[in-house]
């Protein structure tokens, strides 16, 4: 099921209409992500992880059981998979070296 989900949206739902889903996707100002709901191999339990793919690497963070599937819950979760992707390419090695040295080329100081 391909179903798109606002903080809005999710926040009208209940928890059993939630533990019919498979997966979703999330979209929020925040950024947007895809969920997925997976089993534990030891037992029954169904959990929610986010993933998120940019600039070809997965991100994903575990989200928790059914009952924390919310809007501001999702929204957190939502900004911290951007978070990690704007960390990761500032602290690729030799990123800010780089910029700062094009920021002083390009940058001319009156005399």
């Amino acid at each position: 099921m391909n179903t798109i989900f606002t903080a809005r949206d999710v926040n009208g739902l209940t928890t059993s209409e939630i533990d019919r889903l498979e997966s979703f996707r999330y979209e929020s100002p925040n950024g947007n992500f895809t969920a997925r709901r997976e089993k534990r191999k030891t037992t029954d339990n169904a959990y929610w992880t986010a993933y998120k793919r940019k600039f070809g690497r997965l991100r994903k963070t575990y989200i928790g059981d059914s009952s924390q599937i919310f809007g501001d819950n999702l929204d957190e979760i939502a900004a911290k998979l951007n978070a990690s992707d704007a960390e990761f390419w500032m602290n690729r090695p030799g990123y800010v070296a780089e910029k700062a040295k094009r920021s002083a080329i390009n940058r001319k100081l009156p005399n």
